[in-house]
């Protein structure tokens, strides 16, 4: 299956450098040195202040994404009404990131125009502000309690329709702003660093997760012990809330003048 998964992401990214153009007003620009282009990048107050809350929002959104097939397995289980009514190779964490990523999509349209009417910072802050919330209530999930879970999941998608918008947009205006300061393009490094830093808090928030399981006695394919569970819960919820709390209010201090429309 990861030979198949391999593969076809090969394709799609050979497809897409074929087809892709460079614009014509790209030709013949001076080549820039790669590592005085990245060292410029950080020299950007509005990237490096946009940054950091970022860095935040991203450490608070890879805990949900390693434990939540875990979450689904030990704490909220199968409920009978489900083996019943659903194939039994369609597991009940496969409902949740269903309903969570649907959410996400259907959001999308939404945030551009709340961004034209109040601005991007201040609707991102919206989103972080309901993400840190909807994090908060997971601690309280129990077995059993699914629709309790699917509420949260509808909000906590809406927000991560956000993320995906609003924050790469307020990217774009950053190197705008260069561009116009500084007369050279460097959205190569803008978003080489950007992208760094979503896998960089996915792989180590995924290591310190799964090393926190293994310490406090988790076995997997067998009933936890309450312990475990109750770890689960904390990591699940309380860490991403406090992430993305730092996040907020670190993205109080942000200002860029393209960040005041979409």
């Amino acid at each position: 299956m990861g030979g198949i998964l391999g593969a076809g992401v090969a394709v799609f990214l050979i497809f897409a450098a074929v087809v892709s153009r460079e614009r014509s007003d790209f030709h013949g620009r001076p080549a820039m040195n790669p590592y005085a282009g990245w060292l410029a990048t950080f020299r950007n107050p509005h990237f490096a202040r946009l940054l950091i809350p970022f860095i935040c929002s991203s450490f608070g959104a890879a805990v949900p994404a390693v434990l939540v097939i875990y979450v689904a397995v030990y704490i909220l289980g199968t409920p009978e009404w489900w083996t019943s009514m659903i194939p039994g190779w369609i597991p009940t964490w496969s409902y949740y990131l269903l309903l969570y990523f649907v959410s996400g999509v259907l959001s999308l349209p939404v945030w551009d125009p709340v961004s034209r009417h109040i601005g991007k910072r201040n609707t991102w802050f919206i989103a972080i502000v309901i993400s840190t919330f909807t994090s908060a209530d997971c601690f309280w999930l129990s077995e059993g309690s699914i629709v309790y879970f699917s509420f949260i999941l509808v909000f906590g998608g809406i927000a991560f329709g956000n993320f995906l918008a609003i924050p790469p947009s307020m990217v774009a205006d950053v190197i705008k702003w260069d561009e116009v300061e500084t007369g050279k393009r460097r959205e190569g490094n803008y978003f080489a660093i950007w992208a760094f830093t979503t896998k960089f808090g996915a792989a180590v928030t995924g290591f310190i997760v799964l090393q926190v399981l293994e310490h406090v006695g988790y076995v997997p394919n067998v009933p936890q012990k309450e312990t475990v569970k109750t770890w689960m819960l904390v990591m699940y919820a309380w860490f991403p809330a406090l992430c993305y709390l730092l996040s907020a209010l670190m993205l109080l201090r942000v200002s860029c003048p393209g960040f005041r429309s979409n």
